[in-house]
């Protein structure tokens, strides 16, 4: 009886133990498993709201603080939580910039994600819940709890204590059983992660050389595109195809032939960079990538590669002698996407192998090759020679008292036999040709010897003429220019040199140096199709630059697109701000006009006031103007 007793007594106190775990355990396992997935689930919440508010800061470092409706949209596009959320965007002055929802009654929990512009802290967005929905439904899981206990506590009550040993026995052995499938099967998915880690490799790299494969390289062309367009850096695409190697495959044979590839590919990644990356794109071709460059480095670059390939390759007892073409496309000059960079650089490389050059940069007027486009090169030259080109005129209106202050001079051709050629066609064909600095003293000198009979009657009015990306390169630009304005009695401030920031870009250090050469002369600089481009203010501040010029396409479309009008009139402050005169091209009606006056922009171009007309016609314009 003592004993059986006593067993009783361990029975119900066994099973009083159980019913409190399970009564306490299943309540509070629920709070501190929910609290943790919604404090995860709003922190996610935050960071995702966060990514696209660094992206608007990102786009607009200096206007996203007056963006509201802007950064209340992008709220709502990342907000995807069932629960009422209160929303908080704060800036690094601690400045409540939104606030979306009402204060959530307390307990509640908040948390927050920082916003960064790229390089530092910007603010932070806030997020606060209330925590009393959880509070409700762990009450409820407590009740639940309670009955599950006394059915627990009745149950091994009632139960021998035999049955509850054998149940123990059962759950012990079934435990065992599945930890025995759990690590059998995480040794299945270490040998697949394996496998699949072996079968990458092998998809994305050649099995000959060990190098990145096609769609290796594609890969990281993306990657460093986006990077590229984010920082607003250059990146270029050599592609290099080894010259005569079917010559070495049909004579020796493909097992030489392999050889060579892999003696070639360990040459060129010999001589590369750290921030190149090299792949074998297929047979004899193979491809480089470099970020963050400039065309001299690249271009060093790639005569360092064919410097390594000249020397000769000693294989078996064959003493081999091998070469390349290599053809380069610069992003984004020479495209924006990875397909239009790789058929240029291809382009560019067939063009070298057709002249024999170690290497050639791309030029869109590789595309036709055809003998009406080398008749209107040998024409070009003529005309050039014998002043068969035009220029035609557009002037520039100052907003604020509709004074016409200066002109632009545009260079035009009508063939005799093909009629108007465009500046499109034929000032690529001069950089082809060598003739672009030819082409640009005709035009200095046309249009300074017009600025000279127009200053007659009007004294303030100036000149501007666009410079080629090419003539940034030429050292003596500046002291053709500065012959001319003697030449035709011109003060240095009355001329205007239009220049993209594309073509700065090509080579940014050298072009600099030259900019702030003509600048100290008091010749004005001014950045021509400004947004298009780089549109790097920073790095206009090591420039000395006296004007923007906002692309027409940006200005024509004001009236229909609302993001256009918040570029202009961004541009148009920031501009302002570093000390800088803002020209609005492409003013055709207007309403643009008159949006334009109220942006402040300080002088304005377009059909509105004259379409670019010849000298007789704009003077007879002028004067009734």
């Amino acid at each position: 009886m003592q004993a059986e007793h006593r067993l009783k007594r361990i029975t119900r106190l066994t099973a009083l133990v159980i019913a409190l775990a399970i009564g306490i355990a299943i309540p509070f396992s629920y709070f501190v498993t929910a609290y943790s997935y919604e404090t995860r689930l709003l922190q996610d919440q935050a960071d995702s709201n966060a990514r696209l508010m660094s992206k608007l800061i990102d786009e607009y470092p200096e206007t996203w603080q007056f963006q509201v409706h802007r950064m209340e949209s992008l709220l709502y596009e990342g907000s995807w939580q069932k629960t009422p959320t209160n929303f908080k965007i704060v800036n690094s002055e601690n400045k409540t910039l939104v606030h979306i929802g009402a204060q959530p009654p307390q307990p509640h929990h908040e948390v927050q994600a920082f916003l960064t512009d790229g390089i530092k802290q910007a603010g932070y967005i806030e997020l606060q819940a209330s925590l009393r929905p959880l509070l409700v439904k762990t009450a409820l899981s407590l009740v639940i709890s309670m009955l599950i206990s006394i059915s627990v506590y009745l149950a091994l009550h009632i139960l021998p204590f035999s049955i509850l040993d054998r149940v123990i026995l059962s759950l012990e052995s079934s435990r065992q059983q599945l930890a025995k499938e759990v690590l059998e099967k995480q040794q299945a998915l270490t040998e697949c992660a394996q496998v699949t880690k072996a079968l990458h490799y092998q998809a994305s790299h050649d099995a000959l050389t060990g190098f990145g494969n096609r769609s290796y390289f594609q890969e990281c062309l993306a990657r460093r595109i986006f990077v590229a367009r984010k920082n607003q850096t250059i990146l270029s695409v050599l592609l290099i195809d080894l010259n005569r190697f079917k010559e070495v495959n049909d004579a020796l044979g493909h097992k030489i032939g392999d050889q060579v590839l892999v003696a070639a590919g360990q040459r060129i990644s010999y001589v590369l960079s750290k921030k190149s990356i090299l792949a074998r794109l297929g047979s004899d071709e193979y491809a480089v990538l470099v970020s963050n460059t400039s065309a001299d480095e690249t271009l060093a670059q790639a005569s360092a590669i064919t410097h390594s390939l000249r020397s000769h390759i000693d294989i078996n007892s064959y003493h081999l002698s091998i070469s390349a073409a290599i053809g380069i496309a610069f992003y984004p000059q020479h495209g924006e996407s990875q397909e239009k960079l790789l058929r240029h650089a291809d382009i560019a490389m067939c063009h070298a192998k057709q002249n024999a050059d170690d290497y050639c940069q791309y030029n869109k007027s590789y595309h036709a090759n055809s003998p009406n486009r080398l008749s209107l090169t040998a024409d070009l030259r003529h005309a050039i020679d014998n002043g068969w080109l035009t220029l035609h005129y557009q002037p520039k209106v100052c907003l604020s008292d509709g004074e016409i202050i200066g002109v632009e001079a545009l260079a035009r051709w009508s063939h005799p036999h093909h009629g108007y050629v465009s500046p499109d066609v034929f000032i690529p064909l001069a950089e082809q040709a060598g003739m672009i600095n030819n082409l640009t003293e005709w035009l200095i000198r046309t249009a300074l010897k017009q600025l000279a009979i127009w200053q007659d009657f009007n004294k303030h009015l100036s000149m501007a003429i666009n410079i080629s990306a090419r003539n940034l390169q030429n050292e003596n630009l500046p002291e053709l220019i500065k012959k001319q304005l003697a030449t035709y009695s011109i003060p240095p401030d009355k001329l205007t040199l239009e220049i993209t920031e594309s073509s700065i870009m090509i080579d940014p250090e050298k072009s600099r140096e030259l900019i702030n050469t003509l600048s100290q002369w008091g010749i004005h600089i001014s950045i021509d199709d400004f947004g298009t481009g780089y549109s790097s203010l920073a790095y206009l501040k090591r420039l000395t630059v006296d004007e923007l010029k906002i692309d027409r396409s940006f200005v024509r479309n004001m009236l229909y697109d609302q993001d256009d009008q918040i570029i202009v009139h961004s541009t148009i402050e920031l501009a302002h701000n570093l000390h800088l005169n803002v020209v609005a091209e492409g003013v055709e009606d207007f309403s643009t006009y008159n949006i334009l006056q109220e942006y402040g922009v300080d002088y304005v171009q377009g059909y509105y006031f004259c379409r670019p007309i010849p000298a007789k016609k704009f003077s007879d314009w002028l004067r009734l103007y």
